[in-house]
């Protein structure tokens, strides 16, 4: 009987982040596989940007966690002091950015990563100072843990990192007894076996999220190259044990990944008899496997990232998608999740700003559980009262004077129009938000955006 011999290709596989202090290195590396060596937080992005529902979970996460803001606490405050306070936080750097600005890429690193960076620059009087958000990508600890090393180019090794190229420069950790210069202010999750950095909290997800994205990218080359997918290489003959190795080599050079389905494969050969035997899979056989794997990474999503797919704008089998649905489920998120993460950030936010003043007083507004979606579509479908429930609370008002209100303009809100009532709900949730934006938002034109305003205006 003729010997057979089986080669196992072993294809890329996900691997928890190794942290790693190096020989001669000034700095922790940040996973130690390649391709990706001293770079898993760009992997993390990567996956972030091409994974859909992966990404729109991680989104609206963000979204609720700081999406509507922070207000200021202003118990036992005369309006004079919390004026002050607000005014310390409406322009926080040279880009005037607001502190709900910042805060918004805060989180969204947070999510992402389970850690996000602030630069404080400390002013001359070393009493105040400017922050501005870090990518957290960009950013790798001493080994002494005394500074972070800043580069916008991990993947060059340390001999090219320098100011020109890179933006490379060393910043001190946060120090509040040192108030001078640069300094990085971190947020950090805590995360078992796990000195340096923080990993992801869905660190489990992240080979689903990657097969998410495979799945899609697999489809796409599948169809550019005419569905020419699937094949299985039989060699006839057994090759030394060096062949072996070239050979495999070359075919995972070759084919490895989804960017590679459908590619060509030449074959060259003496004679027809040493000829390797390709069998191509039918394409049925595995659209049955993508329509199963499809289905397991939904679940896994769902679960990893322990919410309800409606929250994000994923809409599943089964599921109504109406408004009572969603309150459902934003309330049990909120409680089991969105406080939580809240609470960690505004913890480390009024640390920092505690010594001017702050003492606890920053805290996130709770967003409505409708906003991430599209406004056109819902308000269609809502009662006028549940339109104005849209709006900011009383509560978070605090009362100047009061006046009665004319007739006239009774009778002119009971009957704006739909379009008025749209712009209304959108000015609630983000009063800076420009015509273009609410033109774009709402699917009408400019001009039309103008009239309406004009008319609730006068």
């Amino acid at each position: 009987m003729a010997e057979v011999r089986y080669i196992s290709i072993e294809l890329n596989n996900h691997k928890p982040p190794i942290f790693k202090i190096e020989k001669n290195a000034d700095w922790v590396t940040f996973g130690i596989e390649a391709p990706y060596k001293n770079r898993y937080p760009e992997y993390i992005n990567t996956l972030f940007e091409r994974a859909n529902k992966h990404s729109a979970f991680l989104r609206a996460k963000a979204f609720f966690i700081a999406g509507n803001g922070v207000v200021i606490d202003k118990t036992g405050l005369t309006v004079g002091d919390a004026s002050v306070l607000i005014d310390k936080l409406h322009e926080c750097n040279e880009y005037d950015e607001t502190i709900s600005e910042i805060l918004e890429k805060v989180v969204l690193d947070f999510e992402i990563h389970n850690g996000a960076y602030l630069e404080v620059n400390w002013a001359r009087n070393k009493k105040t100072f400017d922050i501005t958000h870090v990518p957290f990508n960009n950013l790798r600890i001493s080994t002494d843990k005394k500074y972070y090393y800043y580069s916008n180019n991990w993947s060059l090794p340390k001999e090219k990192q320098n100011k020109e190229t890179t933006g490379f420069e060393r910043i001190p950790i946060y120090n509040d007894n040192e108030r001078t210069g640069k300094q990085i202010y971190a947020l950090k999750d805590y995360c078992i076996n796990s000195e340096y950095y923080p990993k992801p909290n869905y660190l489990g997800l992240v080979p689903v999220a990657e097969v998410e994205f495979e799945i899609a990218n697999y489809h796409l080359n599948s169809i550019k190259s005419g569905f020419n997918i699937g094949t299985i290489i039989t060699f006839c003959g057994v090759p030394t044990e060096p062949e072996q190795e070239a050979i495999e080599r070359q075919l995972k050079e070759k084919f490895e990944g989804t960017d590679q389905a459908g590619a060509l494969l030449l074959q060259f050969t003496r004679d027809k008899d040493s000829a390797p035997i390709i069998t191509r899979l039918s394409p049925d056989e595995l659209s049955e496997k993508f329509v199963t794997l499809t289905k397991y990474v939904e679940q896994e999503l769902t679960a990893g990232h322990h919410m309800n797919p409606i929250l994000a704008g994923i809409k599943t089998e089964g599921q109504l998608g109406g408004r009572q649905e969603i309150d459902v489920a934003y309330e049990l998120f909120k409680k089991t999740y969105v406080q939580s993460r809240q609470k960690k950030v505004e913890r480390w936010i009024n640390k920092l700003y505690s010594f001017i003043g702050f003492d606890n007083r920053i805290k996130f507004k709770e967003v409505n559980p409708l906003a991430p979606f599209d406004y056109s579509t819902i308000l269609a479908y809502m009662t006028k009262s549940e339109v104005r429930e849209l709006g900011e609370s009383p509560d978070e008002f605090e009362v100047i004077e009061t006046k009665d209100v004319p007739e006239t303009f009774s009778a002119f809100s009971a009957e704006d129009s739909d379009l008025e009532k749209n712009i209304l709900a959108l000015l609630t949730k983000d009063p800076l938000i420009d015509n273009p934006t609410l033109a774009k938002t709402l699917k009408v034109s400019e001009k039309k955006i103008e009239g309406a305003i004009e008319s609730l205006a006068d």
